[in-house]
């Protein structure tokens, strides 16, 4: 490729979906609705449209973008076990895959799909291909170990990620907390995690996870990176 004076390249940015983080957030919208789980029982309409409004400042998201499957199992018993035997066993080698990046109490393993049929088989890889219904950018399996300080995520819309689908991968007995809650103009949504159950939303849709005091949380997520529209031609 040979360059003159005054040539233009056009570039287009693509962003690497990132998960939300751990952390205290001591200052960040609803926490002592995340960090309370009476407190967030008994929060009000209005407190969630609060959090919509700081987080969604064009105006509120668009509900046909969340999808949740808590009482529909993605991958059944047998195939969350083999999920979470293969991040345990990279984990004991110490093996480099795993990103430890956020402290170790949150670890996480990129894997590909080809690798995700191996462990679940063919049959339910392709199924989550089709109920995903958008291109998986990346699959990443997650492991929280909970902590004295019960971290929290804070509620946030995702500015990497377009598109997120999580699955749990392990009881809910296995840990205390650590529910995902969605903020809506009605109110706050909490599905329940039994493994292989599932939730889809958008990048839009504000978001946040209660204080993880007790045990272990896996999930898998899948992700559609940021893409953003090239500028269209000067009028």
């Amino acid at each position: 490729l040979q360059m003159e004076d005054d040539d233009v390249i056009d570039v287009m940015l693509f962003q690497v979906g990132q998960i939300g983080r751990f952390a205290q957030h001591s200052r960040s919208c609803g926490i002592e609705l995340l960090k309370s789980k009476m407190v967030l029982q008994q929060a009000s309409a209005a407190e969630g449209r609060r959090i919509v409004d700081i987080l969604c400042p064009a105006g509120p998201p668009d509900m046909r973008g969340l999808i949740i499957g808590d009482s529909m199992l993605v991958l059944n018993v047998s195939a969350c076990a083999a999920v979470v035997g293969f991040f345990d066993v990279t984990k004991a080698q110490q093996h480099m895959r795993i990103d430890a990046s956020h402290g170790k109490h949150d670890e996480q393993l990129d894997i590909s799909l080809m690798e995700l049929e191996q462990l679940v088989g063919r049959q339910q890889g392709q199924d989550i291909v089709r109920l995903y219904d958008s291109a998986i950018d990346r699959i990443t399996i997650r492991r929280v170990q909970a902590t004295e300080e019960s971290l929290v995520i804070a509620f946030h819309t995702d500015h990497a990620a377009y598109k997120t689908m999580q699955v749990a991968l392990n009881l809910e007995c296995d840990y205390d907390g650590g529910r995902l809650v969605y903020a809506t103009l009605e109110g706050f949504l909490q599905p329940t995690r039994p493994p292989g159950s599932y939730t889809i939303h958008h990048c839009h849709m504000p978001h946040g996870v209660t204080a993880l005091s007790r045990g272990v949380r896996y999930s898998i997520f899948f992700q559609t990176n940021m893409r953003p529209s090239p500028a269209g031609p000067a009028e």
